[in-house]
């Protein structure tokens, strides 16, 4: 009786730590499997992250040679939001051009430029005018100015540019710019005008070009009739160079795909005159 009891009992035991090993083995191998796929996910992850900036640094230099062929001496809005398409190896990008000189220069505007900025009052465009920042390196240093709170750089950030040569290009300002310039509302309509074209849209063939800095008042001339006082606010601010026709500074928003799946985005600043890139941000 005792032996048997014994040979059942050893049994049991054996069974119990049969059960208890593979248990055991059973966790092990779900945690491994999920090392391993955290590993594999990880890796993944970091490929797609080298394989875009090799992508995003292609877009620059694509961006770069296509300014460079570029032998017309103005830039146009239907030109440098064209979407560029490339695949390359694995990867792809696609990016479109927003001119930093379609915005109002941070560093050279003047208070009351800066005062018909949307959302920046007169007491915000004279605490940036006398700032001890100025001039800014970066638009996002307005944050350290304690007289401007965060909603106005909100709002204005998109009209303004720390980048460029300091010319407004009359060509892709947007009529918020024009305005801020102090072109009253009949002017800053009539170059939108001029700029859309008989259909009224941007982008299409028969949007009108300034051609010339120094004929961009004939050219409006031969629009529609200008007051002597718009004459001469355009005179002005062509004489100071804040009104060009010409744009050489742009940001690249780049998106990236990695065999077929997006991947990173950028905004990359390239200044064209000299191929460098100004700043680089990963969104």
């Amino acid at each position: 009786m005792d032996y048997r009891l014994s040979t059942m009992d050893c049994k049991g035991s054996l069974l119990i730590i049969a059960i208890w090993a593979l248990t055991t083995f059973s966790i092990l191998g779900i945690g491994i499997s999920r090392i391993t796929s955290s590993q594999l996910r990880l890796a993944g992850r970091f490929e797609d992250r080298v394989v875009s900036a090799a992508l995003a640094h292609a877009a620059v230099r694509h961006a770069w040679a296509l300014r460079q062929d570029d032998e017309t001496p103005y830039e146009t809005m239907q030109e440098l939001r064209a979407e560029q398409r490339q695949e390359l190896g694995r990867g792809a990008f696609r990016y479109t051009l927003l001119d930093e000189e379609s915005r109002l220069p941070l560093n050279r505007a003047t208070q009351e430029m800066l005062a018909r900025v949307p959302g920046l009052t007169l007491d915000g465009a004279v605490a940036v005018t006398s700032a001890t920042l100025r001039p800014f390196h970066v638009k996002e240093e307005l944050r350290l100015v304690e007289e401007v709170a965060e909603p106005m750089v909100q709002q204005a950030g998109p009209f303004l540019t720390v980048y460029g040569s300091g010319a407004v290009n009359i060509n892709t300002a947007a009529p918020e710019v024009l305005r801020a310039l102090g072109l009253d509302d009949r002017l800053a309509e009539l170059i939108v005008a001029f700029r859309t074209g008989e259909d009224g849209e941007a982008g299409t063939a028969d949007d009108g070009a300034f051609e010339e800095a120094g004929t961009i008042v004939e050219t409006l001339r031969s629009t529609g009739p200008l007051f002597a006082a718009q004459e001469a606010a355009l005179i002005q601010l062509i004489s100071q160079g804040l009104l060009g026709v010409r744009s050489t500074t742009f940001t690249l928003m780049v998106d990236t795909t990695v065999v077929g799946r997006a991947a990173q985005r950028y905004a990359i600043v390239l200044d064209a005159r000299e191929g460098r890139v100004k700043q680089w941000v990963e969104q």
